[in-house]
Formats: C-alpha cells, structure tokens, sequence
C-alpha cells in the first residue's frame, strides 16, 4: 500500500522547542515517515505507511499527550480571525490591567509618592494573573518538566512562583513586610504581550495565501455538449471538461485553448507588464486575466494540481522554515533553568545545614530564584523590536514579524525582480519616428494615434495616448467602426479613412510595409523595447509612424544599488520579462548577476539556491509572482503599491514606494538588533552577578526584587534609546 499524508492543526504553541517537540513525537512513532511542524502556520504535516496500524487518531494522541493540542486540518475552516489568537491580545491587556496597581508603589516612590494598598487585595490580584492568565505558563511548564527540557514557559513559571510564593510566605508570618506580588503579575503580563504580538504576526503569514486563493473564481462556465453553457461551482469542474471564458474574466483552471484568440494578463506568473497573446492549442493559468477575446478552454489541471495551488503549497513550505528570534532565549533557558534550580537547592541545604535556621535558608534560596527571574531575559527582544518597528512606521516601512526585523541586519545578497520594482511599472514612449515619406504632419499623426488607441484600455494604447495627449484642445476627428484585435492591436475609421495601430503581427497581415524601419525595429529590439506603428489605408497601405514603448527605471534604482554594495550586500536581479529587457535594466544599473524568464517556482528555487549555499538573502517584490520568492527569502520586501498577495507575502512592505526604504530597513535592524545583544549581554551579566551574590546571603529577597525590576528597566531604557536613530540621508 502507498503512503498517507495528512495535515493536523495545532493549539499550544508558543516558542520554536514547541515545534521540535511535537516534531520529535511525531517522527519517534512506528510507521511515521515524516512529520514537519510549522510554527507560522499552527500546522503539522505528517506522511506515515498506510499499513503501520498509525492513523490520524492515533497522531492527534500523541501530540496530545505531551501537551499540545490537535485535530485534523480543515481549509475551509482556517480564517484571518481565529478566536483563539483575538483572546491573546485581551488576555495580555486584562494582565497588564491587573496588574498595574501591584507596580504603583514602585513607580512612584522615586518621585517621592508613597501609595499603597492592601496586602490582600495585592494577593487577590496577584492570583488572578498568576493562576488565571499565567495558567497557560504554567500548564506548558509542567509538560516540560514531564519531558525533561527546559523552555521560556518554565523559566517564566518558576520566577513567577519564586515571587508569588514568596510574597504569600512573607504575607503571613512578617506581616508589614515587603512583598513580590507586582514582580509575578508583571512578568506574566509583558509575556503574554509578547505571545500576543507573535500571534498578530503568524496571522500576517497566512494573509498571502488568502489571499491567492481569492484569484480563483468561485464557478466556472462549463460549455454542454449540446453547446450551452453552465454556470458550475469550482470543485465540480473536472480534468477534460471545456469551459468558456469572457473578456475581462478570471481563467477558473489551466487549461489548452480549443477555440479564440485573446490576450491574457500573466503578470502574476512572470511579471511581464504586457498582456500576452493567446492562440489554439496554448497554455492559459489559472487565477490570470482573459482580455479582450471568448475563449473556449479544455480543463488540463483542477484543484491541487493546477499552479496557483502548487504556488500556494510552496509559500507554505517556505514559511515553515523561519525561525523566531525568541528560541535564543529558549536555547539559553535549557541551560540556565536546571542551573538554577541547582543552585537554589544548593543555597537552601548550603545554609540550612550550615547555621540550622532553615528559614533563613528559603528567604536565600528565593533571593536566587528571584534575581534569575528572566523579566530582563524576556524583555530584551520584544522591546526593542517594539521601537524597532516603531521607528520603522514612522519612517513609511511595515515590519509584520520579528524575523525580518532581525535578519535584515546581515543580509549577503538581495535580489531585486525587474518590472514595478526596479522600473516604475508602467509603459511610457520611449522614442518615435515619423516615416521619411509620409506627407501627413507630425501634429496629424499625434492627433490620430492619440484618438484611435481611446478606443483600447491596453496598456500599450494607455502609454501612447500619455504621449499623444494635445497641447490645445483640437475638434474630434469622426471615428466609427473601431475594433481591437486580440493580441495585435486596434482599427478604426476615421473622416473616412481606414487607420490602424499595432505591432508587427498586424502591419504584416495588413500588408503595410515596414523595410524602412528594420533597422530602427531592431535597435528597439535589442533595448528590449516593444514596438507598435500608426499605418492608414488609402490606395494601399502607408506606415505613418513608429512607436517604442519601454518601462522607466526608478529614478532612485542606481543610488540604492549603489548604497548596497557599500554595505558589502551583492544585488541581482531575478525577472520573468524577456532576457532583452532584463539585460537591458542589469547594464544601465551596473548588475552583472540576472536571470530572465523565470517563472514563479524558478524564482524561488533560484533564491532558495543561494540560501543553500548558506547565503542570507532579501527579495524586493511587486506583484503576485514574487509571492513565492519573497517567502523564501530570508527576508521579503514589497512595493507598498504592488498585489496585495506580494505586500501579505513579505516581512516587510515599503509603503512610500521608495527603494531607498531598502536601505532604511537595513540600517535600522543593525541598530535594532545592536540594542538586543546589548539587553541580552546585560541581562546574562546580571544574572551571573547577581545570581552568586544571592546564593552567598548578600542579597535579601527586596534587594533582589529591586535589582531585578531595575535590569528590567535599564533593558527598557536602553530599547528605548532607539528612538534617537534617524534615516540617513
């Protein structure tokens, strides 16, 4: 029998161990090939032997076991606005809430306010967070324990406990004394804010693929063998069935041309600005545009088969390889938490086997487990990503997680695709001529081309009416039987001449002659330019004029270019345009490293190649196609005007448009990531000293409440420092 794949859903995830975790249950059990984890998404794929005896039930208990939660995935059923991640956000506000009156003493004392309020109302709040919204804390801490490892929720859990247990001991046999209760409650509260932002951002990531899947009409036109049509749903269309599709609609599935000629918007795919030319016989994509031509398609590829689903599956796989920032921490915390446990026990028994007073002995060993407290641990990377992309928005960039943030700073390579990205995205006239042996005035022959491409929406006929547009409002030529040929260009009568505008294909069936212009066509060839021509018919047919129509460079494209390379980060560029247009922009741009003619997949295996070979690289996007490389990439980034599916895709959006942003991004997650190493560094050194201190009697349990609130506010103070950075010019 072959094997089995199916794909669970997950609950109880909170840090990168958690996905190692399931992932080594899950590929310890008899019969499991492979089980991959992916955090972004909250789901597992598993692929097992059809005749092991496992099944999903027996998977979903499992992973059950160990603490997590499971059941299998439903597509339909996975929505932007999951419950379970909107409570996150309210449970660390409510926290944060409670909490607060717990850290008025302390707040204000040093502006010489004494406030203070009751010691059970302390407690009744204090119990509240610790066992209500630190539950999840403390419930992942115990299957931690059970599987012997260490994680952020068990260091969290034993701190809390450290200081809520101490609090409650000190709360009846020194009553007056000082209590801990703010420092438990207010560790829970500012991670639970940090597990909120996580969620937020691992909802980012599904937005892409929502995204995507909007491009799929929801019904097909299925044409009948009696010749009628049928409007269908999308699942009850199948391999081999003909289906009709209208100008101006979504192709439903791929699909081979039995009948018409259109021109279809690809731009998704390869990134090329023009519609391409459809004829019998040839390849149309789902979720592309049809234009101005009915079609008659057979269906070749439904459902999981057809490319758009593919496209989706590979976004999927490429966001399940991004790690958190966070499992630093977590790495740190499966050392440091049985070193301190160790040294607590040892603490205890050192002074209560020394002197006898064995209270004494739990006031030492508390002072231990309250100066290791990871507040300052906990806090060093989520409040400078805080200012980080604080500061990011202020300046026009959106950075939706942490990883991009963290990255950016030791990017290798970039790669930049061509069409909206590097150029501007639109088609503009390049140059034109008029024929040597026309008699018509060049006034005229604007006047006619600006007037006949009026009656086409192409972005060809757009370009030449922004070029042909009148100085002085001139009275309307009489136009009438105008028509647009599919894939060629348009014709029309006007004052009782025949006229014609479009490209070579055109010209050609028209028997308009063009012997003249070679050498100019080919000049516009090789600058990878496309070019169309104004031709009118009276005895015979008569060329008027020549159009070539280019993409414009950013004006910003070179500098930024230019400003990378000075950061020591190579460029390239990854295009599906023609290999032409492509070489064309790498030249004037100094870029020695292009490849022309990708398709979405090549482009990401042309970024996951260079990720491979250990390269940290970025991908600068617009549209639909770069979906796929933008989540490859180690960090994504996209045109803030480009596809909604790119701006979803990638780490960051540059919502100005403006390349230079590029570089803003980099800079900026340099001095973020400068102020995270420098809170960890702090934080670690303040435990390493502190933490002996304590274990040697020299630190009362107060001194190390204090010590351990003013770590956390030195890591605050010198996250906040941030906002003194300010973009280069």
């Amino acid at each position: 029998m072959s094997d089995l794949t199916i794909q669970l859903s997950l609950e109880g995830m909170t840090c990168a161990s958690c996905a190692s975790n399931i992932s080594k249950t899950l590929n310890q059990l008899p019969g499991v090939i492979s089980g991959d984890v992916n955090l972004a998404l909250e789901r597992a794929r598993v692929t097992y032997s059809a005749n092991s005896g496992i099944g999903p039930e027996s998977l979903i208990h499992s992973i059950q076991e160990i603490g997590y939660g499971a059941k299998l995935y439903e597509p339909s059923a996975r929505i932007l606005s999951d419950p379970h991640r909107d409570r996150s956000l309210f449970h660390a506000i409510a926290a944060l809430l409670l909490s607060l009156p717990l850290a008025l003493p302390m707040i204000l004392t040093p502006f010489g306010l004494h406030v203070r309020i009751s010691s059970t109302l302390e407690w009744t709040l204090a119990s509240i967070v610790q066992f209500g919204f630190g539950w999840v804390f403390l419930r992942n801490a115990f299957f931690a324990v059970r599987r012997r490892s260490g994680n952020m929720d068990l260091l969290v859990s034993i701190g809390t406990l450290a200081a809520y247990g101490l609090s409650v001991y000190l709360l009846f046999a020194r009553p007056g004394a000082h209590l801990y209760f703010e420092s438990s409650a207010l560790i829970i509260a500012f991670v639970l804010l940090g597990k909120a932002l996580e969620a937020g951002a691992r909802r980012k990531t599904q937005a892409a693929i929502l995204a995507l899947r909007s491009l799929q009409p929801e019904q097909a036109r299925r044409l009948m063998t009696d010749g009628t049509e049928q409007l269908i749903p999308l699942d009850s269309l199948f391999v081999g069935d003909q289906m009709v599709i209208l100008p101006g609609e979504k192709i439903p599935a791929d699909g081979r041309i039995l009948d018409g000629v259109t021109s279809v918007d690809e731009s998704m795919w390869s990134g090329e600005s023009l519609p391409v030319v459809k004829r019998s016989n040839e390849l149309v994509i789902g979720g592309s545009i049809n234009g101005e031509g009915r079609l008659v398609v057979v269906v070749e590829a439904v459902g999981s088969d057809t490319l758009l689903s593919k496209m989706i599956v590979s976004i999927e796989e490429a966001q399940g390889k991004r790690a958190p920032i966070e499992r630093v921490v977590d790495r740190v915390s499966r050392v440091f938490v049985p070193t301190v446990l160790s040294i607590a026990s040892i603490t205890f028994l050192g002074w209560g086997l020394a002197n006898g007073d064995w209270a004494s002995a739990i006031i030492h060993a508390v002072a231990v487990l309250v100066i290791a407290c990871p507040c300052a641990l906990g806090l060093a990377t989520p409040t400078a990503i805080l200012v980080g992309t604080g500061m990011a928005a202020k300046y026009g960039i959106l950075i939706k997680d942490a990883e991009a943030l963290e990255t950016a700073q030791r990017l290798d390579w970039i790669a930049f695709d061509k069409t909206g990205t590097l150029t501007q995205g639109r088609l503009k006239v390049s140059q034109w001529m008029r024929s040597e042996n026309t008699v018509v005035s060049e006034e005229q022959i604007r006047r006619i081309a600006h007037q006949i491409n009026g009656t086409s929406d192409h972005p060809i006929a757009q370009a030449t009416r922004n070029f042909t547009q009148p100085k002085n409002e001139q009275p309307l030529l009489l136009l009438s039987e105008a028509k647009t040929i599919a894939g060629r260009g348009v014709t029309a009568k006007m004052d009782d001449t025949y006229y014609a505008f479009g490209n070579v294909a055109l010209m050609k069936e028209m028997d308009v002659p063009l012997r003249a212009l070679r050498e100019w066509i080919e000049a516009a060839d090789q600058r990878g330019e496309s070019v169309s021509f104004l031709a009118r018919f009276t005895d015979r047919g008569e060329c008027l004029a020549a159009f070539s129509f280019a993409d414009e460079i950013r004006e910003e494209s070179a500098a930024v270019v230019q400003s990378l390379r000075k950061r020591g980060i190579q460029v390239l560029i990854l295009s599906g345009d023609r290999k032409s247009a492509v070489e064309l922009i790498a030249k004037k741009l100094g870029i020695t490293e292009f490849q022309a003619e990708l398709l979405p997949e090549q482009k990401r295996s042309a970024v996951a190649k260079l990720r491979a070979s250990g390269k940290t690289i970025g991908m600068v996007g617009d549209g639909i196609n770069d979906a796929p490389s933008l989540v490859e990439a180690s960090v994504g980034f996209a045109m803030g005007r480009g596809a909604d599916v790119a701006n979803q895709a990638a780490g960051i959006t540059l919502m100005k448009n403006d390349l230079h942003k590029i570089i803003t991004s980099i800079d900026l997650s340099r001095a973020t990531y400068s102020k995270i190493r420098q809170g960890l560094f702090w934080a670690m050194v303040y435990n390493a000293v502190g933490i002996p201190f304590a274990a040697l009697g020299h630190l009362s349990p107060v001194v190390a409440g204090a010590a351990m609130a003013l770590s956390s506010v030195s890591v605050v103070l010198n996250a906040l420092t941030l906002t003194r950075w300010r973009e280069k010019a």
